[in-house]
């Protein structure tokens, strides 16, 4: 299935499912949020809201489709608000952010390639259960390579979000 029949079918989809991604073609169901996601991705929005920056675009929990066949969810994503949302490609995203507690083997795996192949430049998987970061940064060479893991009180820095820096022992709320 291509990401534009999936948008058509979206609210067949909507019907049956909580949650959908499209990977190569096809649709699969996601687990929902539970309550550990939803507390932690509430103060992480509410954090990058405060802290984002006045050019920057902020999407939550929306499809972000980045090639003719691939079309994830994932919790945040940021871009100039210069571009156009329905224009926004893999080159333009700054940063996506997903908090993963039951779905982390696919974000650190297949997600995480599949987002390197389409040009996302940084992308950061928040572990609420192990209180890290994983901090991936394309490569000149393409591709993430291994990484960077930030423990709770390590600072993070987003590469392309001048001032957007994050350290989770400084969110509050998060118990």
């Amino acid at each position: 299935m291509t990401t534009e029949a999936y948008f058509e079918l979206a609210p067949v989809f909507n019907a049956r499912f909580e949650k959908t991604e499209l990977r190569d073609g096809t649709v699969y169901e996601m687990p929902i949020d539970g309550p550990l996601t939803r507390r932690w991705n509430s103060t992480l929005n509410e954090w990058l809201v405060s802290n984002k920056g006045e050019a920057i675009a902020l999407v939550n929990h929306q499809t972000l489709p980045l090639g003719e066949y691939w079309a994830p969810s994932p919790d945040h994503y940021l871009f100039q608000k210069d571009v156009r949302h329905e224009n926004v490609t893999g080159k333009d995203v700054l940063l996506v952010i997903d908090v993963s507690d039951t779905s982390l083997p696919y974000d650190l795996g297949e997600k995480a390639g599949a987002y390197a192949a389409h040009g996302v430049r940084e992308y950061w998987v928040i572990d609420p259960n192990g209180r890290r970061i994983f901090v991936h940064r394309l490569r000149s060479e393409g591709g993430y390579g291994e990484p960077r893991v930030a423990e709770l009180g390590d600072r993070v820095d987003a590469l392309l979000i001048p001032g957007l820096s994050l350290r989770l022992a400084d969110l509050k709320e998060l118990g």
